[in-house]
């Protein structure tokens, strides 16, 4: 069976450590990035295919929805992408829900990923 292919951006690198342990637990392979701006240069440069994206919708360079959009050309297939945030209030951030991607409420637990993501059907 291939390995599952993540790719992780948020500016809290408490936050992408803690979604690489659960990546790493729920038997995924990562990319994952502090700075969207860096991610960006790196998918223009390496072709990736990922399964999953989860980006932080607000971050102080670019934020989740302007990432998935300059970053869409980047990507060798068309991973389910989810745009994170911790805001209760997204403060009149324009997010439209769409088949593009999804939104998910931070805090994340691990199950909830696992059950976004279908892993929670193989185990």
């Amino acid at each position: 069976m291939k390995s599952v292919r993540v790719l992780i951006v948020d500016d809290d690198e408490l936050i992408v450590e803690a979604l690489t342990e659960s990546m790493v637990l729920a038997g995924c392979s990562y990319d994952a990035f502090s700075n969207p701006v860096k991610c960006l240069q790196y998918l223009k440069n390496h072709q990736n295919s990922y399964d999953f994206v989860f980006i932080d919708l607000a971050m102080p360079e670019i934020n989740g929805v302007e990432f998935l959009n300059l970053a869409s050309n980047h990507f060798a297939n068309s991973p389910k992408q989810f745009i994170m945030t911790g805001l209760a209030d997204l403060g009149g951030t324009k997010v439209v829900c769409n088949s593009n991607f999804e939104v998910l409420q931070k805090p994340l637990s691990i199950r909830h990923l696992k059950r976004k993501m279908g892993l929670d059907l193989l185990n």
